[in-house]
């Protein structure tokens, strides 16, 4: 039988406290929220409203709650500015991490999207749309690029 391991009577509990802050802080600076690491993105890479909407096929709205507090984007979304902006897969799981969502390895779409990033990276959304649509994605939410409500529901 295992024997339960206890503190000692004299444990430093002030200096465990110092030791979680510090990794505490440490985390956290490595681990920012959403908004913040989308802002640093596009600053790292020079892009603007226009240029956003060029690359992304997304309405300009999207460049700003892309890094407004708070914002979770619908995966199509997500995924059409990954493939805008030439994200490679483990920058997109990371920007999914801070916002505490993840691919449902298990989805057929999911694994789609995932597909995209790992084999053609830097596609135009145009052509990542063909690839989807010959995989059997065909309802608007599931594209690529911005669809407005209006178009949506029709």
């Amino acid at each position: 039988m295992d024997e339960w391991i206890g503190l000692p009577d004299d444990y430093d509990y002030e200096k465990m406290t110092e030791e979680y802050t510090r990794s505490y802080n440490l985390l956290c600076e490595v681990n920012e929220p959403f908004h913040v690491k989308m802002k640093k993105i596009f600053d790292y890479l020079q892009v603007d409203r226009l240029s956003f909407e060029e690359k992304t096929e997304l309405h300009t709205k999207f460049f700003t709650d892309f890094q407004r507090e708070g914002y979770i984007p619908r995966m199509s979304t997500f995924i059409s500015m990954c493939m805008g902006l030439n994200l490679d897969l483990a920058t997109a799981e990371s920007l999914l991490a801070s916002a505490k969502v993840a691919f449902d390895k298990t989805d057929r779409l999911h694994c789609a999207y995932i597909y995209l990033l790992t084999k053609h990276q830097g596609l135009n959304i145009e052509d990542c749309n063909k690839i989807l649509k010959y995989l059997g994605y065909t309802e608007k939410k599931q594209l690529l690029g911005t669809f407005d409500k209006d178009s949506r529901r029709k």
